[in-house]
């Protein structure tokens, strides 16, 4: 079976730019699409919605982008009965997607605490909401932190079936999983493209990318964000994770982070914390 590209079929349509089409759309009021992002109750995957904004001003603030909400029902955080999740934005990134003005925004995700509606809690995985109180207990420090995520890249990834890119139909590849490594060549590296448009994409975003490229294991990637401070990690990290599912969807490829994607293969997948701190980085007696 043959998969055609939807990134392709998309752009066979006679569409104007979205800033052209904002501008038919308002009269050419100051308006823009926002995009945001947060982390469901897995902790693991991301979501997304968008959203038209009319503005009084020129788009350029945090401040700008309101507060909005989503379904906690569909995303392992509510009940049916009181599925409300509020998204708060939190970070600021363009939309390297949609182009323009139109920009990314991660999001804090907050659940009501009780019936009254009255007072907001830190969802089930909004562990983002503690880092201040991690900042302010840190500052002393001036800590910098470089955090590289490794992934593997598949073909196929089902409950029954997992093939990951440049892989034979049926066992493994003939060649030893550290040969791919930063690796040059058909027969150790699968992928180049997807890590490749990811580096390019992120930097379109204002994604701190530090590096990328192939890692242990055939179809394996990594790419590294930093040096950020502690906060600004994590989000630049989340957001090259979602950056990379989204570039996953046009390749028809999809991405895994999990540790251990097949048991009986030795490669893993890991995301590794360099952390750089004042008392680190003095120099002298």
């Amino acid at each position: 079976m043959s998969f055609t590209n939807h990134a392709t079929l998309f752009n066979n349509y006679s569409l104007p730019s979205y800033e052209e089409a904002l501008e038919r759309a308002t009269g050419g009021k100051v308006c823009t699409v926002v995009e945001y992002v947060w982390i469901d109750g897995s902790g693991k995957m991301m979501r997304s919605k968008s959203r038209t904004l009319t503005l009084d001003s020129d788009f350029d603030s945090l401040e700008q982008v309101p507060e909005w909400n989503y379904d906690g029902s569909s995303c392992y955080q509510a009940v049916t009965h009181n599925s409300e999740i509020i998204l708060k934005p939190v970070a600021l990134f363009a939309d390297p997607f949609r182009g323009g003005n139109c920009k990314l925004v991660l999001c804090e995700s907050f659940a009501w605490s009780d019936g009254s509606f009255a007072a907001l809690k830190p969802a089930n995985s909004n562990f983002r909401h503690y880092m201040d109180d991690i900042e302010k207990a840190t500052k002393s420090e001036d800590p910098l932190i470089n955090l590289q995520q490794q992934y593997s890249m598949l073909s196929r990834h089902t409950s029954f079936q997992k093939q990951p890119l440049g892989w034979p139909t049926r066992g493994y590849p003939s060649r030893a999983p550290e040969s791919s490594y930063c690796g040059v060549g058909c027969g150790v590296s699968a992928g180049r493209p997807v890590i490749e448009k990811h580096a390019q994409t992120c930097l379109a975003a204002g994604v701190k990318i530090h590096s990328a490229g192939m890692n242990d294991g055939l179809g394996s990637g990594f790419f590294e964000v930093g040096p950020c401070t502690p906060t600004e990690a994590g989000d630049h990290l989340w957001m090259a994770r979602y950056i990379l599912q989204r570039i996953g969807e046009d390749f028809n490829v999809a991405v895994s982070f999990a540790p251990k994607l097949l048991p009986s293969y030795k490669v893993e997948n890991h995301c590794l914390a360099r952390i750089s701190t004042i008392s680190s980085r003095a120099t002298g007696p």
